[in-house]
């Protein structure tokens, strides 16, 4: 599924547990929690930045698995939830951000929600190569929306305000049904302490989570629980120090170059504190032509490696590491680290072809502390299998 790891589970039971706790550890420290995308995208293969996703379910399918979740998390009080750029015939014909039938006769009307509805990014290929992005937004708000997510920094922004605003003097869209919306931003906003010190926060405090000892003992913790070592049919784990190796390590792109506790270098650089002779090679996460694929391979093999460890993480807009899988073809030892238990597709994941594979789950600077633990052997994996539907390795029946 598209949404891969972006999902707690692929059982609807187990993405309520998960979903309930966050979204009650949110409403503790006064961070507004929004569920997303309803009413459900774990079953669609399509990115809705390029084109608009359809999931051709029964409506009792619809409701035993994808609303399950948001059923839950309605009765535990979640403030605000995110509409899907999606179709979903069995329910209304329109992409369901735009759907009065989806926004306001399922969401609000028969599942009683009372939160701030939220769209996606309105900018996606999903919505404005059908509706356009003026039309889009207002629709949206005639819908049932009460934020429009518009990140765009351009001429579009102009467009949704005027065609808004012609909606709203036509009387598409009635002002004592702005009144409301912006009555829901505003009791959300103030629920949640945004009116106390004008909604500023004390910088002093935006680098506690990196230091606080509590906090990256749970991380820690944490990323002990999620770890683990999905294959090691060739023996490579723990890593010999001895044999000639090299990392290939992909650098993360959201993540800020002079954050001294998150960098995107991060992971190369605890590798290379405890392995001073190790080789590095770091990438992208996606390539944008043929010729970086060669330059790896040629790296490679002027290298005349014993080992290579890649970390092939996923990001759902980069494209695939061929390479990888060209390197296990050519007979090169490869030690694969990823984040994701799904397998490669269009943006990235695990390759089953590979002899020895490390799921670290996460991305986190515990994560790769942990990850570089177990495999230098310092440190016994506990995580299990995550998935009930989908185990291409048969982990669950090893468990």
């Amino acid at each position: 599924p598209e949404i891969g790891r972006r999902a707690f589970s692929d059982d609807p039971k187990i993405v309520a547990e998960h979903a309930m706790a966050m979204v009650k550890a949110f409403k503790e420290e006064n961070i507004v929690a929004a569920a997303k995308h309803f009413p459900g995208r774990g079953d669609s293969a399509t990115d809705a930045h390029h084109a608009c996703p359809l999931l051709d379910a029964s409506k009792t399918r619809i409701d035993e698995v994808e609303l399950y979740p948001y059923k839950k998390l309605i009765e535990a009080g979640v403030d605000s939830i995110m509409i899907a750029h999606c179709v979903y015939p069995a329910l209304d014909d329109k992409i369901s951000t735009v759907s009065t039938k989806i926004l306001t006769g399922l969401l609000r009307t028969e599942l009683g929600f009372k939160g701030v509805i939220t769209t996606d990014s309105m900018t996606m290929g999903a919505l404005i190569d059908k509706y356009g992005v003026g039309e889009s937004c207002a629709m949206a708000l005639e819908a049932g929306a009460d934020i429009i997510l518009m990140k765009a920094e351009n001429q579009w922004r102009g467009e949704m305000f005027y065609t808004i605003g012609k909606w709203v003097e036509d009387g598409r869209i009635s002002e004592t049904e702005l009144d409301k919306k912006v009555m829901r931003i505003l009791s959300l906003k103030y629920d949640t302490g945004l009116f106390e010190n004008m909604g500023r926060v004390d910088s002093k405090k935006a680098s506690l989570p990196y230091s606080d000892s509590e906090v990256i003992a749970v991380s820690k913790e944490a990323a002990v629980k999620a770890i683990l070592i999905a294959k090691n049919k060739d023996n490579l784990l723990p890593v010999n120090k001895g044999k000639r190796t090299l990392l290939i390590n992909q650098l993360n792109s959201v993540k800020t170059p002079n954050d001294k506790f998150d960098h995107p270098s991060l992971f190369t650089t605890l590798m290379e504190e405890d392995w001073p002779e190790l080789h590095c090679y770091e990438t992208s996460f996606g390539f944008e032509n043929e010729n970086d694929e060669k330059a790896v391979l040629s790296f490679v093999e002027a290298g005349k490696y014993d080992q290579i460890i890649c970390t092939n993480f996923y990001d759902r807009s980069s494209k695939p590491h061929t390479y990888i899988k060209t390197l296990i073809d050519k007979g090169y030892p490869v030690i694969l680290i990823t984040n994701t238990p799904y397998c490669i597709n269009e943006s990235g994941g695990m390759i089953t072809d590979a002899g020895t594979i490390v799921l670290n789950m996460n991305l986190s600077p515990e994560g790769y502390r942990t990850t570089k633990e177990v495999l230098f052997g310092k440190l016994l994996p506990k995580g299990k299998w995550p998935l009930t539907n989908f185990d291409p390795l048969n982990l669950k029946s090893n468990e």
